[in-house]
């Protein structure tokens, strides 16, 4: 019997939940563990907020609830302005695993904590969406339902001295709900003004005591969200239903995914196993079905042009009995032809002819997606001695599972065989952490409090596997041979299946070590230092990171802060070693194919890609809090990070077929078509600063109780240094007939770092609450923003978009004591960006390719809520 790595996390779980009762039996009564307040970026205990020497957010779970959206990524955007989130609507993982960014970097340049311990990648690469998320891995933010956050705390600087690889920009701590009665249920209902995507969710959370002082706290959603459609007809769609073909209005959706029977679940339990030891333990089981469109495939070798097919195009058809005297392709019916005489030709040629959209009259458009599952486990022990120690061992499990399925497609270059469902590949990443940590408070006698000593080792284990699709996804069928076919497509068109010879799995182990000091020096002066030393061992090497901040209370009112850190971010397994095959739009409007291959790949290091490493980071941040009076806060914080060598996907390089027949050589499948490459690679270095400002004011007066708190971002990303255009003439040994100009960094990616994100955002939230009403109104300006043109040729042109005010409003009212209803509008004036249309592009969105802000326009909601 094969044990699997989902097979021990399961295990692990089951013994996470019996080892309590077990404890418990044993257990001598001791009084109740005191709970600590751990804020993140510090590992003093007791540490206030206030006193931090780092900017951080706290978010409550209260506040996250307040909201018309259910996913978390969402969620934070609201409520920490230097978190931003876009939705992709064709991007193939990037839809299905949304990328979220901190102060403008990467996804996965912030690390995502729950209950301070490490949380796993999706197994989901983004290999297309902004220049900001595309080559990226980070978390899945989607699983973590809102209802089981007891508070997020964001800390806005590096900290990879402190916490590890990816919190260059950062650290977010999911703190999980820990009480042990009571609980909520809820149930929530949404549209968009437009009538489309329905959200429907039953959410609900529970507290249960475990002996004296012990938890087992349980939450779990379910919901479905409906798609959205922000579409105009393609052109050559309009001219096919003119035609009489049997066409969709809309042939090509751009809009929100399909997510059906989403179940999100966490639990998060502690129990005492004496004076000296508590067992905890927490973790989280996930599953949904995702699925979006893609790009319509019109009948012909292109698209329509202004009203018309081009001249050249031709119906793709195939010889099904080569040799005999009917010539396919000169009898089949042009563009021009209606339906019935295209029918009519099928019929009267069934078993001699057969065209590339047979199955699909009207042209077809590929819908693609996932059924992703995600689970985890944290199974520890911590105490404290008699002497002060602090202790901390724990032994965590994850994995992020990845089926892709696509449907309403084809495999051509089977012909009449051909299949229109398929499974062309699955995604696996599966995680293991050792931790444990330790902290002693040393008095020195110089010192206003005592010298946190805190020190502590991890052992971390990242394993990426992608397995095969089914045969037909990938195989090379008959009539891929340009003699009985013309330009007939290999695999499951739209999104490739993977060959056997194209998979496998990596992993990557590493160890760290690292000390962590910090102490009041005198009681106005706190000073701390940090270093931590990791070592990939089977990759690159080792690297050493250091941290040093200082907070100074100037006046009682007054407090400065400031900090220094050099940070890393590893590349993960799946981004240094995977190969892929999709669709996507040409600089023209064409629909090609494209190649990723890893950077290690013979043509990939010929076009100038080399072994993946670590990028590397300088940051500092200088800022403070001023206290006006006791309801009147002022924190002001500014940052500048520096990034050497920074990991992202190339855009997409144009090669020539001698090249893609080297590229098919070089071992990925059916790569002989593919008209561009793209591959991750560290080219481009980056300086990005802002600065972020809150301020916070509460009042309470005779109509209740009013809190305001206005925020703004500024984040700014320039390029320092990136690799210049060089000439490739030789690849695989091979002199090239034609050599290729290649430049890593494309123009498109090039604007999008500097430009894609508004550099300003601000939004001011007022909360009154009187008696049993509530009532919320935020209001939220993005400035103007910039976006490659998602077909434009090499970005050659650029959209530019207007600044937006959004505003949000919610009215809610308690009644019968435990019960709660709420109605609220988010994007209340709905307000959307607006395309740049363009019809001689024939993309069909009726709103850019991704935005700053939901593009749907404006959302209703309602919610019934219980509490218990």
């Amino acid at each position: 019997m094969k044990v699997t790595s989902r097979d021990l996390i399961l295990l692990m779980n089951i013994i996470s939940m019996l080892l309590p009762g077990l404890a418990l039996a044993q257990s001598s009564g001791a009084d109740p563990q005191i709970e600590e307040m751990i804020v993140i970026g510090t590992r003093r205990a007791q540490q206030a907020l206030e006193d931090a020497p780092v900017p951080v957010d706290v978010i409550q779970g209260d506040e996250l609830m307040s909201q018309g959206s259910t996913d978390l990524d969402d969620l934070l955007r609201t409520a920490t302005l230097s978190y931003n989130v876009q939705r992709h609507a064709i991007d193939d993982e990037g839809t299905l695993v949304r990328g979220a960014t901190l102060r403008g970097l990467a996804p996965d340049a912030a690390l995502l904590l729950v209950n301070e311990k490490r949380r796993h990648r999706s197994a989901a690469i983004t290999f297309l969406g902004s220049s900001l998320n595309a080559g990226s891995q980070g978390p899945d933010m989607f699983v973590i339902p809102a209802i089981a956050v007891k508070r997020i705390e964001v800390l806005r600087d590096g900290a990879a001295a402190q916490y590890g690889s990816d919190a260059i920009a950062g650290v977010i701590n999911v703190q999980l709900k820990d009480a042990a009665e009571g609980g909520m249920l809820e149930v929530r209902y949404g549209e968009y003004y437009e009538g489309d995507g329905e959200l429907t969710q039953v959410a609900g959370n529970i507290g249960l005591p475990l002996g004296n002082s012990g938890f087992l706290n349980l939450s779990a959603e379910y919901k479905n969200l409906d798609p959205t459609i922000r579409s105009i007809q393609r052109a050559e769609a309009a001219i096919l239903e003119q035609r009489g073909y049997p066409v969709a209005d809309p042939a090509q959706i751009w809009g929100n995914p399909d997510i059906d029977n989403s179940f999100n679940s966490f639990y998060n339990l502690a129990a005492e196993l004496g004076a000296w030891a508590e067992l905890y333990s927490f973790g989280n089981y996930a599953e949904r079905r995702s699925e979006g469109g893609f790009f319509f495939r019109a009948p012909g070798t292109g698209n329509a042009r202004n009203g018309v097919f081009r001249s050249g195009d031709v119906r793709l058809v195939a010889d099904l009995v080569p040799g005999d005297n009917l010539d396919c392709r000169a009898a089949v019916p042009d563009l021009e032809a209606p339906n019935a005489e295209v029918q009519t030709f099928i019929e009267s040629t069934r078993d001699r002819c057969f065209m590339f959209n047979e199955r699909f009259p009207g042209g077809f458009t590929p819908r693609f997606g996932a059924d992703i599952t995600d689970m985890s486990t944290v199974v520890g022990l911590r105490g404290e001695t008699l002497y002060g120690l602090s202790w901390d061992l724990s032994v965590g499990a994850a994995e992020s599972d990845v089926e892709f399925f696509m449907r309403n497609t084809i495999n051509a270059s089977l012909g009449p065989e051909t299949p229109i469902e398929f499974k062309p590949r699955t995604y696996t990443q599966t995680d293991v952490n050792v931790n444990f940590d330790l902290s002693y408070p040393l008095d020195i006698a110089a010192f206003h409090s005592p010298l946190n000593i805190a020190v502590g080792a991890e052992w971390r284990q990242e394993h990426f596997e992608v397995g095969a699709g089914d045969e037909a996804s990938y195989i090379i069928g008959p009539y891929a041979d340009g003699r009985i076919s013309n330009a007939f497509s290999v695999g499951s068109n739209g999104f490739q299946g993977l060959a056997p010879r194209n998979a496998g799995d990596w992993k990557r182990p590493n160890y760290a070590a690292y000390v962590d000091l910090e102490a009041d020096v005198t009681e106005a002066l706190l000073l701390g230092v940090a270093a931590r030393y990791e070592d990939f061992y089977k990759d690159f090497g080792d690297t050493i990171n250091g941290k040093v901040s200082a907070r100074w209370r100037m006046t009682d009112n007054l407090v400065l802060r400031g900090t220094f850190s050099t940070g890393f971010r590893a590349p993960s397994p799946g981004q240094a070693n995977i190969s892929l095959l999709s669709t996507t739009f040409s600089g023209t409007g064409n629909l090609v194919e494209v190649g990723t291959v890893p950077p290690h790949n013979p043509v990939a290091q010929a076009l100038g890609g080399e072994p993946m490493h670590e990028e590397k980071s300088v940051g500092f941040s200088l800022g403070f809090t001023y206290q006006f009076r006791n309801d009147l806060r002022l924190r002001f914080d500014f940052f500048n990070i520096e990034i050497d060598d920074r990991i992202a996907r190339t855009g997409n390089i144009g090669i020539t077929p001698e090249v893609a027949a080297l590229l098919e050589k070089s071992g990925l499948a059916a790569a002989s078509g593919v008209q561009n490459i793209s591959f991750n690679t560290n080219d481009f270095d980056t300086t990005t600063h802002g600065i972020d400002l809150g301020l916070d004011y509460e009042v309470d007066w005779q109509a209740g109780t009013t809190a305001l708190h206005f925020g703004w971002n500024w984040t700014d990303t320039s390029l320092d240094d990136f690799s210049p255009a060089r000439e490739v003439t030789e690849i695989l040994g091979q002199r090239l007939e034609n050599p290729l100009t290649v430049s890593l960094l494309t123009k498109r990616r090039r604007v999008e770092l500097e430009e894609l994100n508004p550099p300003h955002r601000l939004q001011a939230t007022l909360t009154h609450l009187s008696g049993n009403w509530q009532v919320l109104l935020r209001g939220s300006y993005y400035t103007d923003w910039k976006a490659c043109r998602f077909a434009g040729a090499g970005c050659a042109n650029f959209d530019s978009y207007d600044g937006a005010f959004l505003l949000d409003a919610e009215v809610s009212y308690r009644f019968l004591d435990a019960y709660s209803a709420a109605f609220g509008a988010q994007n209340l004036f709905d307000t959307s960006p607006g395309a740049v249309r363009d019809e001689s592009l024939g993309q069909g969105n009726a709103e850019p390719e991704s935005s700053p802000y939901d593009y749907n326009g404006g959302f209703l909601y309602f919610r019934l809520g219980y509490e218990f």
